[in-house]
């Protein structure tokens, strides 16, 4: 059974029963599975998975500990920047798209301590060229009012 549910995660929302664990071990798995060929074939694949945690995970363990999540494995060693930036295009997805209006800067805020704070070393790292699609994202944010632009200091 556990091969089973390993080998295709659920696609509804799990049950009260579900465990905070289990929904902590899925959300991993989803970000680490956006490497795969599959995923990055599926134009739709970001936009799910930002609407499945919106839907599940935040209710279920809360913004801080997806947020947390979101930034371990951002910060998995040797991981490919694009990977990298996929999962930040899900971060993006999730507060321009997913998070109800009232509640962004909230959402906002959370996310740049938790996830945005504890990943800037590991954009600030990168070659220029690799580091320009995060930037880019970071300004866009800045433009829509999102972010300001001196709360991503850290990143550039």
């Amino acid at each position: 059974r556990a091969a089973e549910e390993s080998a295709q995660p659920p696609r509804c929302a799990p049950s009260a029963a579900s465990s905070g664990g289990d929904v902590t071990l899925r959300l991993r798995r989803e970000l680490m599975d956006l490497a795969s060929k599959e995923a990055m074939r599926d134009r739709q694949r970001i936009p799910s998975l930002a609407k499945s945690i919106a839907r599940t995970q935040l209710r279920i363990i809360g913004p801080s500990k997806v947020f947390d999540i979101m930034a371990s494995v951002f910060q998995t060693p040797a991981l490919p920047s694009r990977h990298r930036l996929v999962i930040l295009y899900v971060f993006h997805e999730l507060l321009s798209n997913q998070v109800p209006r009232s509640d962004r800067p909230r959402f906002a805020q959370l996310g740049v301590r938790a996830f945005l704070d504890e990943t800037a070393d590991s954009v600030s790292e990168l070659a220029q060229d690799r580091k320009e699609p995060f930037l880019k994202l970071l300004r866009t944010w800045s433009h829509i009012g999102l972010f300001s632009e001196g709360g991503q200091d850290g990143l550039r």
